[in-house]
């Protein structure tokens, strides 16, 4: 076998080898899309449960173009009467890069709570916008728009970064606030 035979039978050979992987790589990725379609749905239920433990949630039907941070919004009745509504924001804003929130508003646009169901930050750092010693400065304020401060909050506007980790604290507020401005705009058009 000269040395042209060999280079054309492992170019062959390898060939072979990548279609192969090829088409198992796309098994697998067909096999998997629904399982992980109905998981994302059940984390998101829980977290909608999880701020809003009673009640029924209604899709609210809007204009959210590709560049909004808001996925889906959701209005909460609860024997016929609004308790709040619950947004999904996917934010890019993040250190790791994506950041998906579940946020409750209460009905006078105050924040009920807030989930982290999806993250990338850094563990021990940005990871903490998942802890509730961060989520809870939110809790029960009502603004026109959040703002990360590195030293102690003053102001009901003001929330207290993570220490070394500003730009994941900053990651939540964008989500918050889109959160905010939407639920504004929302009530000043008279649902």
């Amino acid at each position: 076998m000269n040395k042209s035979d060999n280079i054309i039978k492992n170019a062959l050979i390898l060939f072979i080898v990548t279609v192969i992987a090829g088409v198992l790589l796309g098994f697998t990725f067909e096999m998997t899309v629904e399982p992980i379609k109905v998981q994302n749905e059940m984390q998101k239920t829980a977290a909608f449960k999880s701020i809003f433990s009673e009640g029924e949630f209604i899709p609210i039907e809007s204009e959210l173009g590709e560049d909004q941070l808001i996925t889906s919004i959701y209005k909460v009745i609860n024997e016929e009467v609004v308790d709040g509504y619950i947004f999904q924001v996917d934010t890019k804003e993040g250190y790791g890069g994506l950041v998906r929130l579940v946020i409750g508003l209460k009905s006078d646009g105050s924040v009920k709570a807030i989930e982290v169901i999806k993250h990338g930050e850094t563990p021990g750092l940005g990871a903490k916008i998942d802890e509730d010693l961060f989520k809870n400065q939110f809790v029960d304020k009502l603004s026109s728009g959040f703002v990360v401060v590195k030293k102690t909050s003053v102001t009901d506007d003001e929330i207290q970064a993570i220490s070394g980790a500003t730009i994941s604290s900053k990651a939540v507020v964008v989500g918050v606030n889109a959160a905010l401005e939407f639920y504004e705009n929302y009530k000043k058009e008279g649902e």
